[in-house]
């Protein structure tokens, strides 16, 4: 984060009366920087910069960068790699199917054949050209 003032990084020429404006005039309480009238005056980066910046009109504490991956509002790699890695799409239970599979009364070896088809690893047709091993999932 730079510590020169936005009027310093403007591209291009302002509008009348901008040279006046503050922080908080370019904020909506409940939505963030009002992106429309920043935005032809400042490069991309920074307006990625001004993203990471929340100011607090209600408490009046400081300006500072915020993380909304923690709580506390500071970053972590491990913060990030949970919001990398969330899959928040519904999923059937695959847990119930592996314990139907292991309860099925037949010899160890079809269980474990069971087992195995189940995760994908016996190497049918259809498996191999879900691996792009080859182009027709016939037999």
């Amino acid at each position: 984060m730079s510590s020169t003032p936005l009027l310093d990084e403007v591209i291009g020429d302002l509008q009348e009366g901008y040279e006046s404006q503050m922080a908080h005039d370019l904020w909506n309480d409940g939505a963030g920087w009002d992106l429309q009238r920043i935005s032809p005056y400042v490069t991309k980066v920074k307006r990625l910069e001004l993203a990471s910046i929340v100011l607090d009109r209600v408490t009046g504490a400081k300006d500072r960068v915020s993380w909304s991956g923690n709580a506390d509002g500071r970053f972590s790699v491990k913060s990030a790699y949970a919001l990398l890695t969330q899959d928040d799409s519904p999923r059937q239970d695959i847990r119930t199917f592996f314990m139907r599979v292991w309860r099925v009364v037949v010899p160890e070896r079809v269980r474990v054949f069971l087992w195995l088809d189940a995760n994908q690893v016996i190497m049918t047709n259809e498996e191999r050209r879900r691996r792009h091993l080859c182009d027709l999932d016939i037999c």
